[in-house]
This record gives structure tokens, sequence and C-alpha cells, in this order.
């Protein structure tokens, strides 16, 4: 299964009240999921990021955007590990003899609980 690319903020999804290192924030966020690694990133202080937070209306939006497709592209992960799992060797007296898909059923249970928790809560 080929994984999709993380989607990036451009100057044309966003109002242009957002500066250019305010989209490189929240690309690094979308990207680590973390305010302090983004800040790393760029090599700002995160009190750049929630200055713009306190006054800016459009990049509060913008970061709730980015929350939820951070949120997104980890349930998309956990659903990848979970179905599609990863390809891992098999040896056998030291020769590569093939490969199996490990699965995170740990994953799956709790994705089918978050999704139908009606169906599929513990009891």
């Amino acid at each position: 299964m080929e994984r999709k690319p993380i989607f990036l903020f451009q100057r044309s999804n966003m109002s242009t009240e957002l500066t250019d290192p305010q989209r490189a924030f929240l690309n690094a966020y979308r990207a680590t999921g973390r305010m302090l690694a983004a800040a790393e990133l760029l090599g700002i202080s995160c009190e750049t990021h929630f200055h713009a937070l306190r006054e800016s209306e459009v990049y509060r939006k913008a970061f709730a955007v980015a929350q939820r497709e951070s949120a997104n592209a980890l349930e998309e992960e956990a659903r990848y590990r979970a179905v599609d799992g990863s390809e891992h060797p098999v040896y056998q007296g030291g020769e590569l003899v093939g490969h199996w898909q490990k699965r995170s059923d740990k994953l799956l249970m709790y994705l089918l609980s978050a999704n139908n928790p009606a169906k599929f809560r513990k009891s």
C-alpha cells in the first residue's frame, strides 16, 4: 500500500494573513505533532507560536486544522500498522527464506473500540 505524503499549508489554502513563518510552523507541527519539535526544526521559540495563537484568529483556525490533520495522520498510521502491517524478513540457516507481515491486534482493537464503542467496548 502506497503511503500518502503529509498535506502542507500553501498560500492558497489559508488567508494571506498567515505569514510564511506561521505556515512553516504549522507544516512542521503537522509533520511532528509536537509544538516543541516544530519550533526546534525552525529554530524559533514556542512563544512565537503562542503569541500568534493569542493575536490572530486566522492562525488559531489554521492551528486547529493542523491539530486535526496531525491526529488524523496518527490514526492513519495506527490503521496501517493494525491492518496492513509491516514486512519483516524470515531467515533460516542465515539465509533469507521469506517475509511475514507484522500486524498489531492491539491497535486494531483500539481502532474498533474508538469507531464503534457500543459494539467493541470492554466488558
